[in-house]
């Protein structure tokens, strides 16, 4: 079954390779020559030049018959439509974006069954999402939600001076809501054993309950972690506005930094409770006066690249702590990585591992990428007569590589170990490499008695 994606803006292009590098077949459509002529450059697909969202393209494209049709034109209004459309003709999912929240009634970041399409993505509200995330995981590569944002897993960096350098897992004192299930090393992977040693260089995978995680990452920062509580922001635009918001909601301090008068004035009606300064945020000597040396973590949000990278350089020189950069355009991202900047933020590329997601997950199994897809996080329901209910972990057939985390009981989220039932209703959380999600797709859907191995 075919993949559609409408709209060649640079997030539509984004969500097109990701899912293409994940063996979809692709068709793009945009009624922009110069906006198809970018996507040909960067995408192995069928291109059609037309008018998105007709119902005479819907048809020229078979989206009757597509197993997913994304639309991620500038218009939300025609996104939603599109989207709409080409679900009510037969599509077996959609996805659309829009850049106006109200359009999400109230959803954080995406909402699921609104306007007749499967799932509505904000970009802008996601990427602020992943910017105050990253603005408070200092060593924290990546981290995502399962289980209705009761599990996280997220893969920590150890650098020469984090305290748990050296130490055998069994000697981190843990509590049971957390584990560290593996740990990346030099372009592959080793479970997790209780006597194996943490490495300078590693990347150690940890999964646990949500509140549980924070108090966990403290083990990994020299002196403890403590959350920002003086945040600066430089770029008042709508990416500033809903992470001054979260943080202000948090109780911290909050001042941000914008060139334009009009938009500082717009801010300060929004956020009052914040500091508000018309300003050059790549000014040295602005930045030293209005205090960003004293900053917990500077915020380079700008519409432009250039400005958020020598926002981050020239708080990091002043000795702010720590940093977050906005990225629109994904070819910056490769640059950037070489010049020790503590996190940066893609736009393009947040959407496009939304979208990925969104496209695997099926009625029984939600999955999400871990160390840049080399293991896949994966949340299974339970069903009825499945080859799941009613078995140990150790009998339900899974290949041996799987890594069991956690079992959700109802309200209650359990660790799991070999010998752990599993019944109709449970959801179980677990670490697999990536080769063995179609394996574990097919004993979701088994019978009892039945075997994948």
């Amino acid at each position: 079954m075919a993949t559609i994606v409408a709209g060649m803006t640079p997030i539509g292009i984004e969500v097109a390779a990701a899912l293409a590098d994940r063996g979809r077949e692709l068709t793009v459509i945009d009624s922009d020559k110069l906006r198809l002529r970018s996507a040909e450059e960067r995408l192995d697909a069928m291109l059609m030049e037309a008018d998105e969202a007709t119902m005479d393209t819907l048809r020229r494209v078979r989206a009757d018959s597509a197993e997913l049709v994304v639309f991620a034109t500038p218009v939300d209004e025609l996104n939603l439509f599109g989207a709409a459309a080409a679900r009510k003709m037969g599509a077996k999912r959609s996805l659309a974006m829009v850049r106006n929240v109200g359009h999400l009634d109230g959803a954080p970041g995406i909402a699921r069954d609104l306007h007749d399409v499967d799932y509505v993505l904000c970009p802008v509200m996601l990427t602020a999402m992943e910017a105050h995330r990253m603005a408070h995981a200092n060593r924290v590569i990546r981290q995502s939600q399962l289980a209705d944002n009761r599990i996280t897993v997220e893969e920590i960096a150890i650098s020469p001076d984090d305290p748990v350098a050296g130490t055998t897992i069994d000697r981190l004192g843990l509590p049971d809501s957390v584990r560290i299930m593996a740990i990346v090393r030099d372009g592959t992977w080793v479970p997790a054993g209780v006597r194996e040693r943490i490495q300078v260089g590693d990347r150690v995978i940890i999964m646990g309950r949500r509140g549980a995680i924070a108090s966990a990452e403290r083990r990994f920062h020299p002196g403890g972690y403590r959350a920002p509580r003086n945040v600066f922001l430089v770029g008042g635009g709508r990416i500033g506005l809903f992470v001054g918001r979260a943080f202000l909601a948090e109780g911290a301090s909050v001042t941000i930094m914008d060139r334009d008068r009009a938009r500082c004035e717009r801010r300060s009606i929004d956020l009052p409770e914040a500091t508000i300064l018309q300003g050059d945020g790549t000014d040295i000597s602005l930045l030293k006066q209005e205090g960003v040396a004293t900053a917990d973590v500077v915020v380079g949000g700008t519409a432009d690249d250039e400005t958020n990278l020598v926002v981050s350089l020239l708080s990091m020189r002043v000795g702010t702590p720590h940093t977050v950069t906005l990225v629109h355009r994904t070819r910056n991202l490769e640059v950037y990585g070489h010049l020790d900047l503590p996190a940066t933020v893609s736009r393009p590329m947040v959407v496009a591992d939304q979208a990925v997601r969104l496209a695997q997950r099926g009625d029984s199994m939600d999955v999400v990428e871990v160390s840049d897809g080399l293991l896949h996080a994966v949340e299974i329901a339970v069903e009825p007569g499945s080859s799941l209910d009613g078995r140990a972990v150790r009998d339900a057939g899974f290949p041996p590589d799987v890594m069991p985390g956690f079992q959700l009981k109802g309200a209650d989220v359990l660790p799991v170990d070999l010998s752990t039932e599993l019944s109709a209703g449970d959801h179980l959380i677990l670490l697999a490499p990536a080769s063995n999600q179609n394996a574990i797709k097919r004993l979701t859907r088994a019978g009892k008695g039945s075997s994948i191995l």
